[in-house]
């Protein structure tokens, strides 16, 4: 590994980090108020529907904002491992795309905990993604390093 290596992997742990702030602050927009299971109780009561019919909605919308965290987050890992370190065989992306997926049911459940059952606080939910970041980054690293 070279001193070119190191440095990439470094702004690659630094732009993940980024594109979490960048996705879990700014840009979520609707679906940060969609995956709240409380948005819609409101509205149905204030429309005088029927909650029965949506009241799964909302882990619709909590879906997909992990989905979108996610891909925001691991961006920085796609294109190191597309364009620096060239590594496009399936024996990478294998792994890449199973951090993906635990990345998604993390985040889905964390968010979850936070939003609908109120377990955890703003600041546990965002330890839980930090580690996430970095757990992420560990394993590509190591990844990398094989």
């Amino acid at each position: 590994m070279t001193q070119n290596d190191v440095i990439m992997e470094i702004l690659c742990l630094i732009a993940m980090c980024f594109m979490h702030v960048l996705e879990d602050f700014h840009l979520q927009g609707l679906l940060g108020q969609l995956k709240q299971k409380q948005v819609w109780i409101d509205y149905c009561r204030r429309e005088s529907f029927s909650f029965t019919k949506y009241k799964n909605d909302y882990k619709v919308c909590l879906f997909w904002h992990a989905f979108e965290w996610t891909c925001f987050m691991m961006a920085p890992i796609y294109i190191l491992n597309c364009f620096y370190f060239c590594m496009d065989t399936l024996g990478t992306w294998v792994p890449i795309f199973i951090m993906f997926c635990v990345n998604i049911y993390i985040h889905y459940l964390v968010d979850n905990a936070k939003c609908n059952e109120l377990k955890i606080n703003l600041v546990v939910d965002q330890l839980v993604h930090a580690g996430q970041i970095v757990a992420t980054w560990v394993i590509y690293v190591i990844m990398v390093m094989i």
